[in-house]
Parts: structure tokens; C-alpha cells; sequence
């Protein structure tokens, strides 16, 4: 149980050594497939204003800078060791970068009003305070006629886990949905990927209006 409520508080937000150095890269490795069906559905243009909250390792955040030419993606993650060691990765990359990074929480954006074209988040949905309140923000940064593309496993196999004895919700893509459109997106499209034993991985993409 000690272990389980370790792990469940390092993945909701790295800390310390352990989170910079054991967990964040982990982190990579383990959301490699869901990042990959997520890139895929990403409306990306060469000139997108981009932000991935809670990027954690990063793969997916540096993939979506390789993909603009005068666009920006911002990464937002609530821990600084995370945003420490995306910051160290930055600096040993040569060439265009076309990334900016920032401490901050999903019910709490740094970003201006209406700043994205599109926003994206990979399993992270689980460590949201408040559905309702974090998906109106997400509206407030995101244009009209932007993106945001949710990507998260089935909240049954996630209860299976033990980590929603810790405080994660356990996300039903139908709550999310209707959730999605009660804070203004319309268009809401679903996409599920059965992962076998790991159960569905699921991709909500919606549109601000």
C-alpha cells in the first residue's frame, strides 16, 4: 500500500531525483503507444500555437516541435523537476526549437485567452482537480474553432490498478464527452484502441466554439 501511494503521488507529479531521473523517463517508455495514436490525430499546422499539458517526459512535446516551422508549443507541467529535465533536454538540442515551458497547473493555464489553436493532454486527465473546471479553462486558451485532443485508458482498468484509492478519477469517456460540451466544445469525436489485457485507450478530440 506505502509503495502504491509512492508511486500514485511520483506520477501524478514528479519529485525530487526519483521523479527527474527514474520517473519522468519512465514516463516516456510507458505512454510510448498512446503517445503515438495521439500524435496521429493532432491537427497540427506548420504555424500552430500548441500546448501539451502535463507532458511529463516529453517525447510527444518535442515530437510536435520537430512538426512546426513558425508555430510554438508550450509545455505546462505542475512539476518543476519535470519542466527542469525538459529544459536540460532542450538545451542539447541543436537547430530550431520551437518550445517554451512552464510550471502550471491544467485549472490554473498560464496562457492568455484565446492563445491556442490547439491543445493536447496524455494521460493526465486522472490527476485533474475538477473535470468541469479544468475543461472550462482549457476553453478560455483555446480560439475559436481550435482543438483539444484528450488522450486517457479506461477508467476500469485504471480502478483495477489501486491508484483511484489515491485521489485519480476514474475517467468515463461518456462523462468526458458530455463534460466537453457543457464547457463549449462541440464536434466531439471519440476514438477507442483496445489494448488487450491494458484495456482501451481512448482519444477525445473536440473543437472550441
Amino acid at each position: 500500500m506505502k509503495v502504491t501511494r509512492f508511486l500514485a503521488k511520483q506520477f501524478a507529479q514528479p519529485s525530487g531525483p526519483i521523479g527527474r531521473y527514474l520517473i519522468t523517463p519512465w514516463l516516456d517508455r510507458a505512454n510510448q503507444v498512446a503517445n503515438d495514436a495521439v500524435f496521429q490525430k493532432l491537427p497540427l499546422q506548420p504555424d500552430s500555437q500548441v500546448a501539451e499539458i502535463g507532458f511529463g517526459g516529453g517525447d510527444l512535446l518535442f515530437r510536435i516541435s520537430d512538426a512546426l516551422v513558425t508555430g510554438t508549443v508550450t509545455g505546462i507541467d505542475p512539476s518543476p523537476a519535470v519542466v527542469a529535465r525538459a529544459k536540460a533536454r532542450a538545451s542539447r538540442v541543436t537547430g530550431k526549437l520551437q518550445i517554451s515551458l512552464r510550471v502550471g497547473t491544467v485549472d490554473h493555464l498560464p496562457l492568455s485567452d484565446n492563445e491556442l489553436d490547439l491543445a493536447v493532454s496524455v494521460n493526465t486527465i486522472y490527476f485533474w482537480r475538477s473535470l468541469p473546471q479544468c475543461l472550462i479553462e482549457l476553453s478560455r486558451v483555446i480560439k475559436p474553432g481550435g482543438h483539444l485532443v484528450l488522450g486517457f485508458s479506461d477508467g476500469q482498468n485504471l480502478k483495477k490498478s489501486g491508484y483511484t484509492r489515491h485521489g485519480y478519477l476514474n475517467p468515463d469517456v461518456q462523462q468526458v464527452s458530455l463534460e466537453m460540451q457543457s464547457a463549449g466544445f462541440v464536434a466531439v469525436d471519440v476514438t477507442s484502441i483496445n489494448r488487450g489485457t491494458k484495456g482501451l485507450f481512448n482519444i477525445i478530440q473536440a473543437t472550441a466554439s
